[in-house]
């Protein structure tokens, strides 16, 4: 008898030692990285969301922000719906305020996938996940750039955990509003009437919304200027192009940049068909960011929720997590030293690996199906 209550308190006393030392952890996580530090105590610049700042200043002056002497943004008007209530802050304090409200989504996604997949043992979940969440490269870039990657995240893991098809829309619309490539995943809800309703609503509201401060004339001007060459890289490829992770950037690093004009919209055509056939959206995610015409590194935080969904939810065979540690592995690495190396096969591939990441990942993902 007193073996089994040693045994029961042992049960006990284990877990909350494991949770202690995760509580560890990550405090030590977040008082030793000094991105944190610098952007709440010494007022640091986030290059990425200065700059919306200051388009943000030049629309409240009625200043097209796509003016050629203006910072170059290849995004739709309504993008600035995101940055604008920002605008009513000193940028100190709005650079303060971005960096909580996107901790606090990494946190929440945190805390909803470890309630969705393993609600048993939630608080070890859900510190596990964070640790690895905020210790990784591509989360700390986001936060360091003052991009909303994060922000997206959490809608994604929410449209992933929901049941509900409208709610999932009106998520989708409140993404695609920030970043207007995330309208694609559509393809995978179109058979979902509930769904697709609910996101021209939410999507036509957002830009009814905008027209407040945007003028229909920029709508005009970005469609008829802006958006036929999207599929160009606002930056002219070189090097490596390390930090430009798409198919583009991707085929101009392995040296066969010439066929990706030829290639491009076939490869579009039989994605957006898979998509419309396999129905899965986790997938549509991964096609999203993979054949932006700009992929920037931190849109690649996004595939997070997907990775612990296919962690939850594959079969565990040897095979399946070798795969699954890889892809894992070439999602949370970063190689600073690689911008300054020769382009040739090897480092094409090494500078390409948040894309690999991605293909490995979406090769999981159709399995499952």
């Amino acid at each position: 008898m007193s073996g089994l209550i040693n045994g029961v308190k042992k049960s006990k006393v284990i877990p909350k030692l494991i949770n202690s030392i995760l509580i560890v952890v990550l405090v030590v996580l977040f008082t030793k990285i000094s991105l944190f530090e610098r952007i709440f105590f010494q007022g640091s610049s986030l290059y990425d969301f200065d700059l919306y700042y200051i388009l943000i200043e030049n629309i409240k002056n009625s200043v097209n922000p796509y003016s050629p002497w203006l910072i170059y943004t290849v995004g739709p008007p309504l993008l600035f719906l995101y940055y604008f209530p920002f605008s009513f802050l000193k940028l100190a304090d709005a650079r303060i305020l971005v960096t909580t409200l996107n901790i606090a989504s990494g946190f929440i996604l945190c805390l909803l996938l470890s309630k969705k997949f393993n609600k048993k043992y939630l608080l070890t979940t859900f510190l596990t996940l964070s640790i690895i969440f905020f210790s990784a490269f591509l989360p700390r870039f986001a936060l360091g750039n003052g991009q909303p990657s994060i922000l997206i995240t959490l809608l994604i893991t929410l449209i992933i955990v929901s049941k509900n098809s409208f709610w999932k829309g009106l998520l989708l619309a409140l993404a695609a509003s920030i970043k207007t490539i995330f309208l694609f995943p559509v393809l995978s809800f179109i058979k979902d009437e509930k769904f697709l309703i609910a996101i021209t609503l939410s999507f036509f509201l957002l830009t009814l919304i905008s027209l407040t401060f945007i003028k229909i004339d920029w709508y005009v001007y970005f469609f008829q200027k802006i958006f036929p060459d999207l599929n160009n890289s606002p930056t002219p490829l070189s090097g490596l192009d390390y930090y430009n992770q798409s198919l583009k950037s991707t085929f101009f690093r392995l040296g066969i940049i010439d066929s990706y004009g030829y290639l491009f919209f076939p490869i579009l055509i039989a994605v957006s068909l898979l998509l419309v056939i396999v129905g899965s959206f986790e997938l549509s995610v991964i096609a999203t960011i993979l054949l932006s015409p700009v992929s920037w590194q931190h849109y690649f935080t996004i595939l997070f929720p997907i990775f612990v969904f296919v962690f939850f939810t594959m079969k565990k065979n040897i095979k399946n997590l070798l795969v699954f540690t890889f892809a894992f592995i070439l999602w949370f690495i970063e190689f600073p030293w690689i911008h300054y190396t020769t382009p040739n096969l090897l480092t094409g591939l090494l500078a390409s690996h948040y894309f690999i990441s991605g293909l490995l990942l979406s090769f999981l993902l159709l399995k499952k199906k």
